[in-house]
């Protein structure tokens, strides 16, 4: 693993979830964000997608295909709903090797 995301895994889950949801509100605030990629199916992110598109950014949801199926809720909160497999998520953001 990256030095440089180290220290975001060793935090709390819970921790990261609202450095995420910060992070991302301040920069569709300020207008330096127009999209969010979001792989999870934690519905817990729900009221942020919804803020994110009252700000203007655009939600586009990914799931693994062997992940959990993600909440109806979630998907609905978002702008797109996508299933990639490994692989393809990889070939996507120019990884060769698997998450």
């Amino acid at each position: 693993m990256p030095d440089e995301f180290r220290e975001r895994c060793q935090r709390s889950e819970k921790g990261v979830d609202i450095e995420i949801c910060c992070d991302a509100l301040h920069l569709a605030a300020a207008k330096l964000m127009d999209r969010l990629l979001l792989l999870t199916n934690d519905s817990d992110f729900v009221p942020l997608c919804r803020m994110l598109k009252q700000l203007g950014a655009n939600v586009s949801l990914i799931r693994l295909s062997e992940a959990p199926p993600v909440k109806e809720e979630l998907v609905e909160a978002c702008d797109t709903y996508d299933v990639m497999d490994e692989r393809h998520l990889c070939a996507a953001f120019g990884l060769s090797a698997a998450l």
